[in-house]
């Protein structure tokens, strides 16, 4: 057996056990604390443009690549720790790269080492030359006597190359396990957990891992687009009888189609909150799966475009380019995160194709494993039925709601448990308190809709949700929740496609597509499988034809004539219909909710007319026949055309539609009508255009009386626009909308709305632009005597700016974006986990054992080794109308870019000075009033605000370029506030600092810095941790540096502050006295050690919030600290890295915690 072969196969094994594997080699996330404005992410380079933080915007942070370097330009940094992914670029640059072997010379030889010599011995050739890996494996240890151990490893792998017999392979591959998605607020997206092995030989490829499950070509039925984890392959070749082509795939599938359909708010352009197929209300969106539809049209991706999704929310936002209104028809198609059972999908199939003959058939089949639930348990029992039992009687149930609540064993003063009472003869479940009797229970609790349940969140400290029982009113429950669990059934659906394509002649094509369809909605249950298998059958003749002889623009007619029939009980793995297919039949009015549908058997006819001139003219004859069952056939008859001269162009339609559906239970004609023109014009200055839209669908019965659901509406546009630019481009556009809708009878007016839009743009160089987009529209509302009352407004727009003016002497970038959306009311809670895993730590202030929400703490640099829980915000039901205003700006004056040859001492002496200023407030308010306009004006009522932002940095710097002396002052100031569930949430911060450093020599550096300032922090529900106080603080550091080896510091800082009097006057002084060296050995490691004494004169309680935030989490008195860091280089593979924290305080036991951390580079 070859190396080769045995290399291979490793591979193989290490990617089937690590089935959660993610992206690889040089890809690193990780959890830093954030303590300064600048922190450095790792020891190797970071690849461009690769660092991704969730939830920051790129102006407030600058990435310097080459020293892993992350600065934050207007010091909104988090005080807490963030999560952080990137790519590394793995190449050793302090490596010693040769052509030739410079220890083969010598002080005396008798040969030239470097010459060629016929016939000599030949290197050996190692079995894996041909292939490049990339990579590095690791294994480390955690441990302290105040935690647990903690054992860590990871492989990152990269393989590309030849093996044997020349077979190509790609390979990537990873045990780390990445649980962030790329943000989608960006046109292209990048993978970050594709782990996966592909070879390949000339028409064969396997590919084990993460791939894209694409529809086959030429299916009909057959349409998906699906992320999995598995085995993908390949096989064609050609021989006497035609050309074969087979493929399979088998998979654990990552995700679930779900398709939405939202209609618009007026002026809100989100967030919309996406659901799951099942109904599920707080899903994760698989990266880049999404398709969104906006009035049929797809949309585009990205901030400079048409909108954004935040996937690991589920929830999708629109820019300012795409206006929302009342009127907007929004549908989102998406895979999400499905939790409920393992999931696995397999396909295969191939197509053979010989002379005149195509023919192709495939099998799909993806289902849930029913006995692989992640989210239910289901051998639990409740009144003495087993979940699988709730399940196996529900049937075809799409959701089955089962009792949830257990007697509790032993009492875990972490969870939250209840007791059973009686409340006017209903048995309810009250949350339990110390001295209760009897049994407890821990409850699981449901939202199953608003005025569905008897029970409500109750605000509470407690880490966790806590629900409450309220009365129903008049026997009308009103609450939101349930003690029930929403059992989700495990489904399977199968579909066989098999078609073939005939060519009758050079222009003509016939094509038959057969599909059988097995929809298994609950596989636990034999009940209600008659209606599980259903068919469907396509049949397209197409034709085309030249009409004229010309070589250029000659006439063409092509002609589709095509027939479709699906019986009711057909269904399909994704939308194979255009968009609109729904609306345009009346289909969403008869079944609004694609999880009850009474589906019905389906007949089509549809033939197309296209008569084309090259880009000149067309024209488009579209007749379709549309039937549901025994129904009335419903018709359409579409007529467009365009045609063009001379830059002028002129459009339009026509479209007829018939059909006959139930309203109300009782059978409405419908009919629908649509006319649109437009003419345009376009010219080498600048292009305009002008359309017209009418369109009325009117549902009436057999007496003419016109139904509500009828509506009506006119739409006028006008666009003026520039032609091709590279300096100067802009448009305007302008429309009115006339809405009626069916009134006792009638139609009868309803609103006027009409919006008017400017983009512009100015670029002169690069170093002179700027972009606005603005959209400003009014909505009437008429009243019954058609008198147009108080409109309502909506101004959303975005302004960009950048700016270098004087030679660079002043540079800035800035923008200011207007907008109306919904703000949604968040709570959190706090989770476990590793040790030194986490970022807050729980302090029990009231020494009862029990988690409360005021007892987790930021960890500070003493205790992030012991770190290990987790804050995670959990967005609750029901949004809040917002009106936000946005102001970000940078500016940096550097006087020395057009002083630099000057002679003037006095303005030499100016020249050493510079400055860079930000500035970020972002407001969101209820209301529209005037104030909303500008975000400066932080006086607004609590009541209108939902949350505030604001952030002012300006840093005064003196002799920066000098490595001698230079002095910098930097004043902050910030201001916070967040809507919770509980309520408001505020931080207020300002600070004043000043360095100053001075080089004695070469080998002596002296640095002091000082500053003062104020931090308050106030909460609406958690008021004991409350507190405002003034600081202050001075550290003179003085450090000595021999030659590049060695270094040692020795500081003294102070710190002094006090709480104000109505937040409880506490105070501390604080004297740290701390000693630091670092050896460095060239390409060999570095150790670092430090050794600090803290003394602490602190006056208040010591066992509190307020203490751990002066104290940074040590204890009143004396407290010694100590640090050894040890990274050490073996070779130019291995690494070695061991991190030792020690510290005591007074009347407490010696912390140690440690970790060690072996690596070895491929």
């Amino acid at each position: 057996m070859s190396l080769r072969f045995v290399w291979v196969a490793i591979v193989t094994v290490l990617v089937s056990v690590n089935t959660e594997a993610q992206e690889l080699s040089t890809l690193r996330t990780k959890r830093i604390l954030i303590e300064t404005d600048t922190s450095i992410l790792d020891s190797f380079l970071l690849a461009p443009n690769s660092l991704v933080l969730s939830g920051y915007d790129t102006s407030n942070y600058r990435v310097v690549e080459h020293k892993s370097m992350l600065i934050w330009l207007n010091n909104t940094y988090p005080k807490d720790s963030l999560l952080v992914t990137y790519r590394i670029i793995d190449f050793h640059f302090r490596k010693i790269y040769q052509k030739k072997e410079l220890s083969l010379i010598g002080a005396d030889y008798q040969t030239n080492p470097f010459a060629y010599i016929p016939n000599s011995e030949k290197r050996q050739t190692s079995p894996d030359d041909n292939i490049k890996t990339i990579g590095n494996i690791s294994r480390g240890v955690g441990f302290g006597n105040k935690q647990d151990v903690t054992v860590n490893s990871n492989l990152n792998l990269r393989l590309n190359g030849t093996i044997q017999n020349k077979i190509d392979i790609i390979a990537a591959i990873s045990d780390e396990n990445n649980p962030i998605q790329p943000e989608g607020n960006t046109q292209q997206i990048q993978d970050f957990d594709r782990v996966y092995i592909q070879l390949k030989q000339d028409s064969a490829s396997l590919i084990a891992g993460d791939f894209p499950m694409i529809t086959p070509d030429s299916s009909y039925f057959l349409k998906y687009n699906k992320r999995s984890r598995g085995l993908q392959v390949t096989r064609h070749f050609t021989n006497k009888h035609g050309y074969w082509n087979f493929s399979g795939e088998g998979a654990v599938s990552r995700g679930r189609f779900s398709r939405n359909t939202i209609n618009g708010i007026e002026g809100n352009q989100g967030p919309y909150r996406l659901s799951g197929a099942n109904g599920e209300t707080f899903i994760i969106i698989i990266s880049g799966t999404e398709q969104v539809y906006l009035d049929g049209q797809r949309l585009t991706r990205g901030e400079q475009n048409d909108y954004t999704i935040n996937y690991n929310t589920g929830e999708l936002t629109f820019t300012p380019k795409k206006l929302i209104t009342q009127y907007s028809r929004i549908v989102i198609e998406f895979q999400y995160s499905d939790r409920n059972y393992g999931r696995s999908v397999v396909r295969f199939g191939g197509n053979y194709t010989s002379g005149k003959w195509n023919v192709r058939g495939n099998f799909f089949s993806e289902q849930d494993n029913k006995n692989q639930p992640f989210q239910q348990n289901l051998d639990d029992s409740t009144n003495g039925v087993s979940t699988r039992q709730f399940l196996s009687d529900a049937g075809d149930a799409q959701l089955v709601y089962a009792p949830k609540f257990s007697e509790v064993d032993e009492i875990d003063l972490n969870t939250i448990s209840y007791v059973q009472r009686d409340s006017n003869g209903n048995v309810i479940f009250i949350e339990s308190s110390p001295g209760d009797t009897g049994k407890l229970y821990r409850v699981s609790f449901s939202f199953v809709g608003s005025g569905n349940g008897n029970y409500v969140q109750k605000l509470s400290t407690a880490n966790g949700k806590v629900f409450e029982w309220v009365d129903p009113i008049a026997g009308i429950p009103v609450g939101d929740y349930a003690p029930v669990e929403i059992l989700v059934p495990p489904k399977k659906l199968e579909m066989i496609n098999i078609g073939f394509d005939y060519q009758l002649s050079q222009n003509a094509q016939l094509s038959v597509e057969f599909s059988r369809s097995k929809n298994d909605i609950n596989t636990f249950s034999s009940i209600d499988k008659e209606n599980d298998i259903g068919y469907g059958l396509r049949v397209d003749l197409d034709h085309v034809k030249q009409l004229t002889t010309d070589s250029v623009k000659p006439w063409r007619l092509v002609s589709k004539v095509s027939f479709e029939r699906t019986e009711k009980d057909f269904r399909y793995i994704e939308r194979y219909r255009n968009v609109e297919f729904d609306r345009k039949w009346n289909r969403t009015l008869d079944n609004p909710n694609d999880n009850e549908k009474s589906y019905t058997e389906e007949r089509i006819a549809n033939a197309l007319f296209v008569l084309t001139k090259g880009n000149t003219a067309q024209f488009v004859v579209e007749e379709s026949y549309y039937q549901q069952g025994n129904s009335t056939p419903g018709l359409s008859h579409s007529l467009t055309g365009q045609i063009g001269q001379n830059g002028y162009r002129l459009k339009g339609a026509y479209d007829l539609i018939s059909t006959t559906i139930p309203v109300a239970g009782i059978n409405s004609n419908n009919q629908f009508r649509r006319y649109s023109g437009a003419v345009s014009k376009k010219s080498a200055y600048f292009q305009t255009e002008f359309t017209y839209q009418n369109e009325q669908s009117t549902f009436a019965n057999n007496n003419d009386s016109i139904y509500g659901a009828s509506y009506a509406f006119d739409q006028m546009s006008f666009r003026l626009a520039s032609s091709d630019s590279n300096t100067l481009t802009y448009g305007l556009e302008a429309n009115r909308r006339l809405d009626s809708r069916g009134v006792e009878g009638e139609f009868q007016s309803t609103t006027d709305g009409r919006d008017a839009s400017l983009v512009l743009g100015w670029r002169q160089s690069r170093n002179a632009q700027f972009n606005l987009t603005s959209v400003y529209r009014e909505l009437y509302f008429k009243d019954t005597s058609n008198q147009l009352g108080t409109p309502e407004n909506t101004l959303q727009g975005r302004f960009e700016t950048r700016l270098v003016l004087l030679k660079k002497l002043i540079t800035t970038n800035a923008y200011y974006q207007l907008g109306t959306g919904q703000e949604q009311r968040r709570e959190y809670s706090y989770f476990e986990v590793g040790d030194g895993n986490g970022n807050y730590v729980w302090n029990d202030y009231d020494s009862n054992g029990i988690q409360s929400l005021n007892e987790f703490e930021i960890a500070s640099s003493f205790d992030v080794g012991r770190a290990n829980f987790i804050r995670q915000f959990l967005p609750v039901q029901g949004f809040i109308k917002s009106y936000s205003s946005e102001f970000n700006q940078n500016i940096r004056i550097k006087p020395s870019s057009i002083l630099r040859k000057t002679k003037r001492k006095s303005l030499k002496f100016v020249r050493r000075f510079s400055n860079v200023s930000s500035f970020k407030i972002l407001k969101k308010v209820t209301n529209n009033q005037d104030d909303f306009l500008n975000p400066f004006v932080q006086s607004v009522a609590d009541t209108a605000l939902l949350s505030t932002n604001s952030v002012i940095r300006s840093v005064l710097s003196f002799n920066q370029a000098s490595p001698v002396f230079g002095i910098d002052y930097q004043w902050f100031r910030n201001q916070n506030k967040i809507l919770l569930i509980n309520g408001v949430d505020a931080r207020n911060g300002r600070e004043n600092k000043l360095k100053v450093r001075y080089n004695i020599n070469k080998n002596y550096e002296l640095i002091v810095e000082g500053s003062q300032g104020t931090k308050t922090y106030t909460s609406q529900f958690l008021t004991d941790r409350a507190f405002s106080y003034d600081f202050s603080t001075v550290k003179p550091k003085i450090g000595y540096q021999y030659k590049s080896s060695f270094r040692i510091e020795l500081y003294y800082a102070y710190f002094e502050a006090k709480n104000g009097i109505e937040y409880g006057s506490e105070a501390t002084y604080n004297h740290d006295v701390t000693a630091e060296l670092r050896w460095n050995f060239l390409n060999k490691g570095t150790i670092r050690t430090n050794l600090g004494v803290v003394d602490i004169n602190y006056t208040g309680n010591d066992n509190s919030p307020v203490a751990y935030e002066l104290l940074a989490g040590l204890r009143n008195g004396r407290n010694v600290k100590w640090r050894l860091q040890i990274e050490q280089r073996f070779s130019n593979n291995i690494q070695l890295l061991v991190n030792y924290d020690g510290r005591q305080s007074i009347d407490s036991p010696v912390i140690h915690i440690g970790r060690v951390q072996a690596r070895y580079l491929f």
